[in-house]
């Protein structure tokens, strides 16, 4: 947390940079985790134990590349593994996915999975923020089923299954700074995520996505917030900074703002007034 202080009344004092802050170029991975759900859209294909239409839900998880990785990747992130888990049909996980730049889309390979010698699953259009992606699951024209006495191989690819399925973030929350301080004579205590994140339940406070921050306010309770990102790009948050403002009369106000790394630099979010932010997150009933 940095804290400064200004005898100045509203007028936000220019950011300088920390020699640490100046001297960030390391390359860093972001690991991130999703939940999903989806109605799959099932094939004509039938097997005894194998339906595939209905509700499917699951977990996704990536890992987002650095600007500074050496060699560099040729995609925004990695998928380190896809489980699904299906109402009418066995469960399984896939891993070993590679990235097709020709398709922007990410394949891999299962052997003996159910019926089949083996199985593709293709992962495409993964939103951008992350709330979305589509699957596709098929057996290749080249395969038959593992046991002798069934038909193959097919003439065509065989799509078993495939679908869009709607993600939640269940990254855990990675706090990379803290600040305290005390707001109408009650403590605050703020909590900076090092990793951006959204919330869509009104009841753990405002909703958005973006820079998360947890609030645990004494007498009012604990919220989360949401400071806009200020850039398309990846980000990092790594420091929550406080200023004070004296506005006369022996009070203060105070202006926050968010440090992060971007492409091996540091930048600062624009400062804004503190109180307007608590408002809308700790709503009156």
């Amino acid at each position: 947390m940095n804290i400064k202080k200004s005898i100045l009344p509203r007028i936000a004092l220019p950011f300088v940079a920390s020699a640490l802050f100046l001297g960030a170029t390391s390359a860093y991975a972001e690991n991130r985790s999703f939940s999903f759900f989806s109605f799959a859209n099932g094939s004509n294909f039938s097997f005894p134990g194998l339906f595939f239409d209905g509700q499917t839900k699951g977990e996704l998880k990536i890992t987002r590349t650095s600007p500074n990785d050496f060699p560099p990747s040729p995609s925004e992130f990695t998928i380190q593994k896809l489980s699904f888990d299906f109402e009418n049909a066995p469960d399984f996980t896939a891993s070993g996915f590679q990235y097709q730049p020709q398709t922007n889309s990410y394949t891999t390979k299962i052997n003996n999975l159910w019926v089949f010698r083996s199985v593709v699953v293709e992962v495409t259009n993964i939103d951008p923020s992350y709330h979305s992606f589509q699957y596709k699951i098929s057996v290749p024209t080249s395969e038959t089923f593992v046991g002798p006495d069934l038909p193959g191989p097919f003439s065509n690819d065989v799509i078993l299954l495939d679908g869009q399925a709607e993600l939640v973030d269940t990254t855990p929350f990675k706090v990379v700074d803290t600040a305290s301080v005390k707001i109408n004579g009650k403590r605050l205590s703020i909590k900076l995520n090092g990793n951006l994140s959204s919330n869509n339940n009104p009841n753990d406070g405002m909703i958005g996505e973006g820079i998360e921050i947890n609030m645990l306010w004494q007498g009012r309770g604990e919220k989360l917030a949401y400071i806009p990102v200020p850039t398309d790009l990846n980000i990092k948050p790594i420091a929550f900074n406080l200023e004070t403002i004296s506005v006369g009369n022996g009070n203060s106000e105070y202006l926050y703002s968010v440090s992060y790394e971007e492409n091996g630099g540091t930048f600062e979010t624009p400062r804004q007034p503190l109180q307007p932010l608590l408002d809308d997150t700790f709503i009156s009933f």
